[in-house]
């Protein structure tokens, strides 16, 4: 646990600068010549090397997610793509705990709920300054982690710890629906251009976002 660090510093210094851009385009709102916009907020939690603050850390004092649903898996029996991210980590180096696992766990979620303050702050300025009705947000991430599940960790493998992750979309226009399948295919991306009512984009407009045919998929 720490209550600053590098990756803390990081992100509070991509935070702070988007709530400001957001409270000075609310102040263009008004303006009908205005453009749309698009804003980027990258943040890097909760990404390794899980360290968290005490406030995030004691929201899980009790969380039955600690231990891996799969556990330690020998390098002999693993797969092929397991066996090279074994050996790519040198996990054989470390000896590493069940009690290591547990905290590493729970200092990943602490870290997420870290994350979850952050978006919460930008989704109340958007309430706020009353530009929620006309934004359409996206919530995604590029990997998940491991996290000691078949005796793996950080990312780069098929099981659903590192590749199972988050896109949320929520706007105007968006109706509430779930996926709870693989979708890997682009023809849905019309529909989520849609809402933003074809209006010229980085000079490109809206419809030369076509649908790209695909066979479908396999496995």
């Amino acid at each position: 646990m720490a209550e600053i660090t590098n990756q803390m510093e990081y992100d509070d210094e991509v935070s702070f600068p988007a709530y400001q851009k957001l409270h000075d385009l609310s102040r263009q709102s008004n303006n009908k010549d205005r453009c749309p916009w698009c804003l980027t907020i990258s943040f890097t939690h909760p990404h390794d090397p899980y360290v968290t603050r005490r406030q995030y850390w004691d929201l899980y004092d009790n969380c039955s997610q600690l231990d891996p649903e799969i556990g330690f898996i020998p390098y002999e029996e693993q797969d092929p793509h397991s066996k090279r991210l074994y050996l790519a980590g040198d996990y054989a180096s470390f000896n590493i705990t069940k009690e290591d696992v547990r905290r590493s766990r729970r200092s990943y979620f602490a870290n997420i709920s870290y994350i979850d303050d952050k978006i919460g702050e930008i989704l109340s300025i958007l309430e706020r300054t009353r530009m929620s009705n006309n934004t359409i947000i996206l919530f995604c991430s590029d990997h998940g982690d491991m996290l000691g599940e078949h005796g793996l960790w950080f990312k780069m493998s098929f099981f659903k710890g590192s590749s199972r992750v988050p896109l949320m979309i929520a706007g105007r226009g968006i109706k509430p629906t779930r996926i709870n399948h693989p979708d890997f295919q682009s023809r849905r991306l019309p529909n989520y251009m849609r809402p933003c009512q074809n209006r010229h984009f980085c000079n490109h407009s809206m419809d030369q976002w076509t649908i790209i045919e695909t066979n479908d998929s396999r496995g």
